[in-house]
Formats: C-alpha cells, sequence, structure tokens
C-alpha cells in the first residue's frame, strides 16, 4: 500500500520544520 508513503511525502514536503 503506497498510500501510507504518499500521506508520509505529503507530511514532510509540508512540514515547516522538515530537514
Amino acid at each position: 500500500n503506497t498510500s501510507i508513503y504518499h500521506c508520509l511525502w505529503i507530511l514532510f514536503a509540508t512540514n515547516p520544520a522538515r530537514k
């Protein structure tokens, strides 16, 4: 299920504190 990774990617991509 790639939806998990997709959500994670979105979270990291939209994360203002991304490193």
